[in-house]
């Protein structure tokens, strides 16, 4: 089981209905995205390509919308609906392992691997009718625990790596999953899940309870599977002050992973022109989420993979290569000499007085030998003066490089033997 406290931070995928209909497809009527799991399965899985590639540490299946009342709707036994959901995790575990091979052939696999995790939409979901940003069901809470409780066991025996139960608007339907979670069936599947509500405002979900009572609820009846809990399709405006409450009372990770605030008309039913942040404004909302605790974020509505793409860029930017741990190399190699004129950023010596020849070797060299494979045969020398290769595969050196040592080893004599990539030459 992954370590999610042990996670710093993981990038969610965005709007995978958003880009479903951006290629074409047309997802009017109940089932949304779900319908494409028969319909239309290698557009759902091109889509969780797509998200992968763009940076998504976890990738949500397209079971939102999914009922077995729902599937039944278009003709759908329950055994096919079954098959369905189970489809939605395999799908999303195809694309996943695909995008993994093959940034591991082409070795640009520089993070973890991507994770898959079941959505478990809410009760309104079913319903179609917008009732996810009501939440006022009338429904009780064993109602709504045998509403979810076989879809559920459904997802979580294709062994996802979590079950998003996601765009929660009430805290009935809050403690309904939180139960579930505890009842021994679904303990024995061991698959762990975060509750993500909707929220209307900073301070209240969309059922006009608080986020306060939201965490109250956690704190005394959190279970052990219960690994996440936080915010998804809300407005970015709203996500900081849900955050920060919940981070005051619940020491679990947080999700968020908002909508881009994008008003619907609904008599016109379409998205009103210029209601919506850029990606840019996203991105600096979410250097905020983040402060306030989010250590899963994503997006949600309305958002792409250039917004996960982006978001990536933000949050978790490339590290600076080579980046030693200690001394800091100013232009440590003839391979790449400053621009004629330009001024060293390494401060000047503090005297003209020459240096110890002892003294400058002794912060440099272990830096590097932690970064590169040293070669025993090429001893260190005492003297200030080296010359440090860094030979990037079986090529030998150009002559004109060479020349600059002070032992003139542009002869055929002095030529570097072919060294093993990655390997670390001193000539003296």
């Amino acid at each position: 089981m992954i370590d999610w406290k042990g996670e710093n931070l993981l990038i969610l995928d965005g709007g995978f209905a958003t880009e479903l209909e951006r290629q074409g497809a047309d997802l009017t009527g109940h089932l949304w995205s779900a319908r494409l799991l028969r319909d239309n399965p290698s557009l759902i899985r091109s889509t969780h390509d797509l998200y992968y590639r763009a940076g998504a540490d976890v990738g949500i299946t397209s079971s939102y919308q999914g009922t077995f009342a729902g599937f039944a709707k278009i003709g759908i036994d329950h055994a096919e609906s079954i098959a369905l959901f189970r489809s939605s995790v395999q799908l999303a575990k195809e694309a996943r392992d695909a995008v993994w091979t093959s940034m591991q052939e082409d070795k640009s696999a520089n993070r973890r691997k991507p994770l898959v995790a079941a959505s478990v939409g809410c009760y309104g979901a079913s319903l179609a009718d917008g009732s996810e940003y009501v939440g006022n069901y009338g429904l009780s809470v064993n109602e709504l625990k045998d509403f979810h409780r076989e879809r559920l066991l459904v997802l979580a025996a294709e062994k996802p790596d979590v079950l998003a139960c996601e765009t929660v608007p009430c805290l009935a339907e809050c403690q309904a999953i939180l139960e579930l979670l505890t009842e021994p069936a679904v303990k024995d599947l061991g698959i762990p899940a975060w509750i993500s509500v909707s929220c209307k405002d900073g301070s209240r979900l969309n059922s006009g309870e608080t986020v306060e009572s939201l965490a109250e609820l956690i704190a005394c009846k959190r279970p052990h599977l219960l690994v996440a809990v936080g915010v998804n399709c809300s407005s970015p405006h709203c996500v900081e002050g849900a955050l920060q409450t919940l981070s005051s009372r619940v020491h679990i990770p947080l999700v968020v992973y908002a909508n881009t605030g994008e008003d619907w008309d609904g008599d016109k039913h379409a998205w009103k022109e210029g209601t919506a942040v850029d990606d840019d404004t996203f991105c600096n909302l979410a250097l905020r989420w983040r402060e306030a605790g989010a250590r899963i974020i994503g997006g949600c509505c309305r958002t792409t993979p250039q917004t996960i793409s982006a978001l990536r860029a933000t949050l978790l930017p490339p590290p600076p290569y080579p980046s030693p741990a200690s001394t800091p190399l100013c232009n440590p190699s003839p391979l790449a000499p400053s621009p004629r004129g330009s001024s060293s950023s390494c401060p000047s010596p503090p005297s003209p007085t020459p240096p110890n020849p002892s003294v400058p070797l002794a912060p440099l060299l272990p830096s590097l030998l932690t970064m590169v494979r040293w070669h025993p045969e090429n001893e260190v020398p005492s003297s200030a003066s080296v010359f440090i290769v860094l030979q990037l595969g079986m090529r030998p050196l150009p002559s004109g490089i060479l020349s600059s040592h002070p032992r003139k080893a542009s002869t055929q004599h002095d030529q570097p033997k072919a060294m093993p990539k990655g390997s670390l030459r001193v000539l003296v």
